[in-house]
């Protein structure tokens, strides 16, 4: 079983399968004492991821062909390998817990998730292993969480392909690109500046403040009252040369 979350930079992957799984792959056998040594069961289970990317394909299709993405193993969450000791009939009541991420170039329209795990095995002589997997998928838009509608479930049978469509908002919670840059320069540009329709940013001419606008007027009466007194003393003057 496995959760998949979709973005619009990744694809999230958390995949539960049973221990079993990964001895299989691994041909991994029990010692003389019918148990299965701890630490080859560990490192079974690690070997197992890079299989998963090689049997579990997620494919990108935008219309223009399809690629297969690029995944890498994230965590792996063992159970414990010792208390009890496992053996043949306990490997199906542990689960190894595989965490996942596919990079993504852009939000995808259209994805093909496929499913090969155990392909090519054979429980016996001619008797093919048949493994179902069942994926929930949810689509993550912007914030936290599953956001873009009810998560849908997938069934897949081996060799099963099924597709899934994507539509996605203009940018997270209704923001543009271009709100985000304008928004950003808003706040890098100091107040005290603006542009002056050339591309070249200038200082802005301060305001008079309150107190100025204060003296401004008196000061205004008074030079223009020394102008008329300079003007009659030289009229004055005149009039006696």
């Amino acid at each position: 079983m496995g959760n998949a979350e979709v973005s619009r930079e990744k694809i999230r992957l958390k995949l539960s399968m049973p221990l079993q799984i990964p001895v299989i792959v691994a041909n991994l056998l029990v010692g003389d004492d019918d148990y299965y040594v701890p630490a080859e069961l560990k490192k079974a289970a690690e070997a197992h991821g890079p299989y998963i990317l090689e049997h579990l394909f997620w494919i990108r299709d935008e219309g223009q062909g399809f690629k297969q993405l690029d995944g890498h193993v994230v965590s792996v969450k063992h159970p414990d390998y010792e208390n009890p000791r496992v053996d043949f009939t306990t490997l199906g009541q542990l689960d190894v817990i595989y965490e996942i991420e596919y990079a993504l170039p852009g939000p995808p329209a259209q994805l093909i998730v496929k499913h090969l795990l155990l392909d090519g095995l054979e429980k016996a002589p001619g008797v093919p292993w048949f493994l179902i997997l069942q994926l929930r998928i949810g689509q993550k838009c912007g914030g936290e969480g599953v956001d873009g509608g009810k998560p849908r479930s997938l069934t897949l049978e081996p060799g099963d392909s099924k597709p899934l469509s994507f539509t996605w908002p203009a940018a997270p919670f209704g923001e543009t690109g271009e709100t985000k840059t304008a928004a950003a320069s808003a706040e890098k540009t100091p107040a005290h500046l603006e542009s002056s329709g050339e591309g070249v940013i200038r200082p802005k001419e301060p305001e008079p403040s309150a107190q100025h606008r204060s003296w401004l007027l008196p000061l205004s009466v008074l030079v223009f009252l020394v102008g008329v007194v300079l003007s009659l003393a030289w009229l004055r003057r005149r009039g006696r040369k």
